[in-house]
């Protein structure tokens, strides 16, 4: 085989840069970085309370409905529905869509009929997402696979096509993934995913990226940096969503990911908005406005009776993929509500949300 070219994903804003000085592409990578790094940190987190069978199934159940949502529709931005191979066209929707994602993916056209699909690990510049693998069996991307890629055949219309996984990074694989197939015979529904660890690609095949299958007229370095934050956001908020359909576990369980991020994150937000001097209720209040801000949520902060106020235009539970209830979303709000209050022990103030996740208030303790 031979490796394809991978584009760098904007590294995180250099610390002596304001986030008043950031360029789109480092505000989305802060984006990209943060609520990814929440994504695999609940995923963790899931892991520990609901045990492995649990997690995963709950994985290819929030899968299913992310490609309900957005499979078809992406297939169209793309331009793939104007291609006559059906194996082409999914394993290059899953390559393009997760590579603008800014993961690592590749895919290589062995046939018209057999097109290879590549995740490989994370690079070394965002490492912590990469590390998820270690802690999973293959079961779980088998439950992914279930999840989606077998599917693509119902929804494109192909009652042949099937994805078979070959390759696990879990154990010690250069890449997770396998081959999208057109068998020529309908297939039943326990077929669509097939498990042949170990087969190999043919010598010589060569691998593509994603910035061999996008056109840069269509996809400008504008559009690339905001789809990139978008794909971060939305996929968060899936998760948020699943982990929180888990069992009565399933608030601790999100909250206790997201803190895990947030405080991590302090001196990245005190070195984007924060300063030495600074009133530390007033320092917490420009986090959490960063915090939507970078998702691409307008956000204002004014001063408020004894601490500030907050409202966004947007509340993060409405990027999730299947429609919301008001209490759902008044469920989601207060995870994250409740996550920015432990964020805010340290800096002697408190945090509060309302129902709608749009209007916030931060106050000393």
């Amino acid at each position: 085989m031979t490796s394809p070219k991978f584009a760098q994903i904007p590294l995180l804003p250099a610390l002596d840069r304001r986030a008043d000085d950031w360029t789109l592409d480092e505000s989305s990578s802060f984006a990209s970085q943060l609520y990814l790094g929440m994504y695999f940190a609940i995923a963790m987190a899931m892991l520990r309370d609901l045990g492995h069978e649990t997690t995963y199934r709950i994985y290819g159940q929030m899968l299913s409905a992310h490609q309900k949502h957005f499979f078809i529709p992406g297939i169209r931005k793309l331009g793939l529905d104007r291609l006559e191979s059906h194996a082409a066209a999914a394993a290059m929707y899953h390559c393009i869509s997760n590579g603008i994602g800014g993961l690592r993916t590749g895919y290589a056209i062995e046939s018209d009929k057999k097109v290879w699909l590549m995740y490989f690990p994370y690079t070394a510049d965002n490492p912590g997402a990469g590390f998820l693998p270690l802690a999973t069996h293959p079961e779980l991307p088998l439950d992914e696979y279930r999840g989606w890629h077998g599917n693509n055949g119902r929804y494109l219309g192909n009652r042949r096509l099937r994805f078979v996984a070959t390759h696990h990074i879990s154990e010690g694989d250069p890449f997770m993934g396998g081959y999208f197939e057109d068998t020529g015979r309908e297939l039943a529904d326990h077929e669509l995913v097939a498990d042949k660890r170990g087969e190999q690609p043919p010598p010589g095949l060569k691998i593509l990226g994603t910035d061999d299958a996008l056109d840069p007229k269509a996809w400008p370095p504008e559009r690339r940096a905001k789809a990139l934050r978008k794909y971060a956001v939305t996929w968060f908020a899936d998760r948020l969503q699943s982990a929180l359909g888990a069992d009565d576990k399933g608030d601790a369980i999100a909250r206790r990911g997201i803190q895990f991020m947030l405080h991590t994150w302090v001196p990245r937000f005190h070195a984007a908005v924060g300063g030495d001097g600074m009133d530390p209720t007033a320092e917490l209040a420009k986090y959490v406005q960063l915090f939507h801000s970078v998702a691409g949520v307008p956000a204002e902060l004014k001063p408020a009776a004894g601490g500030w106020e907050l409202k966004v235009e947007k509340g993060l539970a409405e990027f999730v993929g299947d429609p919301q209830s008001d209490q759902d979303k008044a469920r989601f709000a207060k995870v994250l509500g409740d996550a920015w209050r432990s964020a805010g022990l340290m800096m002697d103030s408190t945090v509060s949300v309302d129902d709608s996740g749009k209007h916030w208030t931060i106050r000393p303790r």
